[in-house]
């Protein structure tokens, strides 16, 4: 069926390619588009373009896609990659609902297949042999993670194309598409194994056959619209917002049909939508009805943790903060990056005199950035907000065409073979420069701190020794066995683990390198941001409460802690600002840290050579006692 999908998308990017496509039968030019400059394209091949940067997006981001391994900087990567393979004991339940488990799936899929292709040529004789990589060194396995988003998020430029084509016309979809395949942040985020890609790659999917709604009104754009909004919401349940999209397109189509008055009719099709998107997130995500119980006691978690105002004086700083970050990246100007001036432009271009198709792209993108700017205004996840990004580099492109249009008719004759390749060279320009620093950049990275950090706590810190991580980051140090079973010990009564596997153990033991016996402190769902849930009494499978009795030095020295490996980047907002006036006792923790300890080793980024986080390793002053 998705085979079948993509090959009526590849067959619509073919049909008609010089001709002026009729959106609708009734004779309302507006929803005509034209492509009176086809001549640039046909003589380059406008599916060749395509391919091209379809091409460039895939490279760019499988590039450097093993980045710091096996250091793992991004927290949820780390739970993503190990809740799917936990899935290989045999029990399919996740037994955490605060995210859906399509993506869990997924990978676990991934590994299956890596398994049996390296059973099948001899890489692992035993299953057994298989689980010893992962605990040995794992960075296969969020190597392959990695590589599943790179190519959604390389799919999600294909999709985007015959979207903003459908919308608007082909020199549309192509830059469009050239947005989103340079786009930085979306880049990033699809060279790490998490699910917001692959969501957005299902939300687009869903705004696509929703405006095939809005075009043609037949039974199978909805089932497919069902279809593809219940994956998406099965990867991530942020994706809900985009049920707007097509109760709109449903609107708009009957209402030019038949007439406002008539709005009603055919609500048996949008009905089946809801049916079909509700099926298909259970089979995503089964458990959610064989385990309901514990499902509902999650997301009534999930809604109810709320982040306070630390960051942002206002809704309105947390707006231009997030518009900052994901248009604007550092350095922007430097760059010559003005994609984001051109996607503002574009959105209140279309804004001012919206038609129905505008709305239908725009409703799910504008909804989105709102409500969950709102919603984690003083806890910042920009990452929440990348599916709206496709919809936006659309409005984008839809602007950059229109000024490239207006100058050149000053310039040029409209049929001018000048004037058309003019066009479409022009706006694809605006990605040369960005191209251009991020090679650079890249060819650059020789190192990042956590691998620097790793290997000289290796080479100069006595194996055995206890050490105590500030934060949930990592650095990839091995565990001794005693501190394994203490570590287990202590999560026990929050998480499905009730023992230590044994292939983990004996990892453990047959493993060459040093090992150390480390602890970390926790910062998660039940941490400061998260107080209003304590009232509820209840924590999902997984999330470790926070603990105020392991935040003070008097309690590590009493164990005997020797050193702290301290993530500056992460403390830094509890030792000065808006968090640690609110959270005095962090700010004290960490001051008592620094202050009495002796730094014996920093390690510094320095962009691009050296990339990371600023890391500090402590050694404790055990002779000098805390009041």
């Amino acid at each position: 069926m998705f085979g079948t999908q993509i090959k009526n998308l590849l067959s619509s990017g073919q049909n008609g390619a010089d001709q002026n496509l009729l959106l609708k039968s009734n004779g309302d030019t507006s929803h005509q588009i034209r492509s009176p400059y086809m001549n640039f394209l046909s003589i380059l091949s406008q599916n060749w373009i395509l391919v091209g940067i379809v091409s460039f997006a895939l490279l760019r981001r499988l590039w450097i896609i093993g980045y710091a391994l096996p250091v793992i900087y991004n927290v949820d990567e780390s739970f993503c990659v190990s809740t799917s393979v936990r899935l290989g004991g045999g029990d399919l339940n996740p037994h955490i609902f605060m995210w859906p488990h399509f993506f869990f799936y997924l990978l676990f899929g991934l590994y299956g297949f890596f398994f049996i292709f390296g059973h099948a040529f001899g890489v692992f004789e035993s299953l057994d042999q298989f689980k010893y990589l992962y605990f040995n060194d794992p960075s296969y396995f969020y190597f392959i993670g990695r590589a599943a988003s790179a190519i959604v998020g390389a799919a999600s430029v294909l999709i985007l194309y015959f979207l903003a084509k459908r919308y608007r016309g082909k020199e549309v979809g192509l830059i469009g598409a050239a947005f989103l395949a340079i786009s930085t942040f979306h880049s990033e985020y699809s060279r790490i194994a998490l699910p917001e890609v692959t969501m957005t790659f299902f939300v687009l999917c869903t705004v696509y056959n929703a405006y095939r709604i809005y075009e043609e009104g037949k039974l199978r754009n909805y089932v497919w619209a069902g279809l593809f909004l219940g994956l998406a919401v099965s990867t991530k349940y942020n994706a809900f917002l985009v049920f707007l999209t097509i109760v709109f397109a449903h609107i708009f189509f009957v209402w030019e049909r038949f007439g406002f008055k008539l709005v009603h009719r055919n609500f048996g099709r949008l009905f089946l939508t809801g049916i079909v998107s509700l099926c298909t997130f259970f089979l995503g995500t089964p458990f959610a009805i064989l385990d309901y119980k514990t499902f509902l006691k999650d997301i009534s978690f999930t809604t109810s943790a709320s982040s306070p105002n630390v960051l942002y004086n206002s809704f309105t700083a947390a707006v231009l903060d997030y518009t900052r970050i994901l248009f604007f990246p550092e350095g922007w100007i430097n760059q010559l990056n003005f994609i984001g001036v051109l996607v503002i432009a574009g959105v209140v271009y279309t804004l001012i005199q919206p038609k129905k198709r505008d709305i239908i792209i725009l409703i799910f993108p504008i909804l989105h950035f709102l409500f969950f700017t709102e919603k984690t205004s003083g806890d910042p996840r920009a990452r929440y907000l990348i599916p709206m990004l496709p919809f936006f580099y659309i409005f984008g492109a839809l602007f950059t065409m229109k000024c490239i249009e207006w100058i050149a008719q000053k310039v040029f004759s409209r049929t001018s073979k000048v004037y058309q390749t003019l066009k479409v060279s022009l706006a694809l320009s605006f990605c040369i420069p960005v191209i251009a620093f991020d090679i650079e950049n890249s060819l650059l990275i020789e190192a990042d701190t956590g691998n620097l950090a790793r290997k000289w706590i290796e080479a100069n810190i006595p194996a055995g020794s206890k050490i105590l991580y500030t934060d949930f980051h990592t650095l990839a140090l091995k565990r001794n066995l005693q501190s394994l079973k203490d570590f287990y010990e202590d999560i026990q009564a929050y998480t499905t683990s009730k023992r230590i596997p044994k292939e983990k153990l004996e990892a453990v033991a047959n493993y060459n390198g040093p090992t150390y016996y480390i602890q970390e402190l926790y910062h998660g769902w039940n941490d400061e941001n998260r107080e209003s849930t304590l009232e509820m009494q209840y924590l999902p499978q997984g999330v470790i409460p926070f603990d105020y009795e392991k935040f003070s030095l008097k309690f590590w020295l009493e164990r005997e802690f020797e050193f702290a490996i301290v993530f500056r980047n992460s403390i830094n907002r509890y030792l000065a600002g808006k968090e640690g006036d609110q959270f005095p006792f962090l700010r004290q923790f960490y001051g008592d840290v620094l202050n009495n300890s002796t730094l014996i080793k920093e390690f510094h980024p320095n962009p691009p050579r050296v990339a990371g986080y600023h890391i500090q390793i402590y050694r404790f002053n055990v002779n000098k006692s805390l009041k």
